[in-house]
């Protein structure tokens, strides 16, 4: 309908742009001609008028003159405009008994056997029907285009409430996780596990968890090929990992002093408790590679000399010139439009061959054909960009509801119920891709340290050697074989190359 619409209005204006011009040139030739004819009378009129009154004066004259001359232009505008009207009536009833003829000829076609058809009958029929085939044809052509749009529309309208709200420009804020804290005695989530039976474990302040003891390991980074990491011995070793965050409590026993003693706060002012974000992130990856060196960066705070963005883009170029790290991980989401100093911070890094692992972002909604593209910087292609998963029907690995989809999405971790430390002591579980970043910052922090231990970054020095690593032999197909916007190139994982089937049995411990 849309098509027919516009095809009228075409069809209209050509109507107009041709017939007006018509219409205005018939009515304005007719009006110059009354006005000449009526100049011409005033002219022989006055003339005989002063031949005949030779008694009158001067004024009255001229008076007298001017007086019929107005008379006259009065008579020669409404001529005009009657000449006018009738050029339009006229042009109107053309058209009409145009088309009078035109329907005339048809029910003649029509009364007509086609044997006795003349030429020009026969052009008129060929003329209508090739009209209805291209009628016809544009319609099967562009109607489903136009359902399409606007079911896309619709669609758009509908799963976008976030991605709407998010167009306007937003300031840089902390990650929204879910978050779990257990007492003792609780019964453990599901990726909680000291691996007797049931899976019970206490929380709060007796630490049962241990990065050093395998039996002691949380099921996520058991899933993500912690203890066979370990005996192949490939713990981090001699790597050093930044962690751009909201601070970390290095005083919590379950860092086994991994973490470096000084710190890089660029934000302050709000308690650890508060802020427990990144101590929960540098968690995970200390459970992943015990033996790295984590390097705390503080870029969320109530104060500080800059704001939270230029805090991320001072941290990136920090810990590239000055603490010289191998890795970066960001679980966090910088504001919008990105500023060009973050911009150029990933850009720098990653011509130095630092590798940035960032969370894909929990704004999702639920639709593997909606992307969301405002969480920067997992969105730049030099980042490494992971999404959140968890366990669904059977042995399925299947993305959070939460977790973002686009094509810029590259691998998925664990996402869901995630354990790790807190501050203050103890340990709790969190939601988010936030949680599913540090596992693969973890398992890239083993991997480089299979070099010989002296220069990790030899082997792997490019993301492009890294990348290629990954592809070949530590992604796990969790769904559907393929790429998808949702997971990426799948989960990644130490035993996709070792024991798949250790995977398949530790995956059976998670509930759904």
């Amino acid at each position: 309908m849309m098509l027919i619409r516009r095809l009228l209005r075409v069809r209209v204006r050509v109507l107009v742009l041709v017939v007006a011009p018509m219409i205005c040139g018939a009515a304005a030739a007719t009006a110059a001609n009354a006005a000449n004819d009526a100049t011409i009378v005033t002219m022989l009129r006055g003339g005989g008028g002063e031949q005949q009154q030779h008694h009158h004066t001067h004024t009255h004259t001229q008076t007298h003159t001017q007086t019929q001359t107005h008379r006259l232009l009065a008579t020669a505008y409404n001529a005009a405009d009657s000449d006018s009207n009738s050029t339009v009536a006229a042009v109107m009833d053309t058209t009409k008994e145009s088309f009078n003829t035109f329907q005339q000829n048809i029910q003649n076609i029509i009364s007509t056997n086609p044997k006795e058809w003349t030429t020009n009958d026969i052009i008129i029929v060929s003329a209508i029907i090739l009209s209805f085939w291209t009628l016809l044809l544009l319609l099967i052509c562009c109607i489903p285009r136009c359902c399409k749009a606007k079911k896309l529309q619709k669609m758009k309208t509908k799963n976008y409430p976030k991605k709407q709200q998010r167009q306007q420009q937003h300031d840089m804020v902390r990650p929204y996780v879910k978050r779990m804290i257990g007492t003792p005695g609780s019964v453990v989530p599901p990726l909680i596990s000291n691996f007797s039976s049931p899976l019970e474990l206490a929380y709060g302040n007796n630490l049962n968890l241990d990065a050093t003891n395998i039996n002691k390991l949380p099921l996520g980074v058991r899933l993500h090929g912690a203890v066979q990491l370990r005996r192949n011995n490939l713990e981090g070793q001699n790597i050093r990992i930044a962690v751009i965050d909201s601070g970390i409590d290095s005083s919590h026993p379950g860092f086994h002093g991994s973490i470096h003693s000084e710190k890089y706060w660029f934000r302050y002012g709000t308690p650890l408790s508060q802020d427990d974000h990144g101590t929960h992130v540098a968690g995970t990856i200390h459970f992943m590679a015990p033996q790295a060196e984590l390097y705390d960066y503080r870029v969320f705070g109530e104060e500080g000399e800059i704001d939270g963005n230029m805090a991320v883009a001072k941290s990136i170029r920090h810990a590239v010139d000055i603490t010289k790290c191998h890795i970066i991980n960001m679980s966090l989401s910088v504001g919008y439009p990105v500023r060009t100093e973050i911009q150029k911070a990933i850009q720098y890094a990653y011509k130095r061959g630092v590798h940035m692992v960032c969370a894909a972002g929990n704004d999702g909604d639920g639709n593997p054909t909606t992307d969301e593209i405002y969480c920067y910087p997992a969105l730049y292609k030099e980042t490494i960009s992971i999404a959140a998963v968890q366990k669904e029907d059977g042995f399925l690995l299947d993305a959070t509801h939460f977790s973002e989809s686009n094509s810029s999405i590259n691998y998925s971790g664990i996402g869901s119920n995630v354990v790790s430390l807190k501050p203050g002591g103890g340990i709790q579980t969190m939601s988010g891709t936030s949680m599913a970043a540090p596992h693969i910052t973890g398992l890239i922090a083993c991997l480089l340290s299979n070099d010989n231990n002296n220069n990790p970054t030899t082997k792997y020095s490019t993301d492009k050697k890294l990348r290629a690593l990954l592809d070949a032999t530590y992604v796990i197909d969790i769904g559907e074989e393929g790429y998808d916007k949702q997971t990426g190139k799948r989960f990644l994982s130490y035993l996709a190359a070792n024991d798949k089937d250790d995977f398949i049995d530790l995956l059976s411990m998670v509930a759904n």
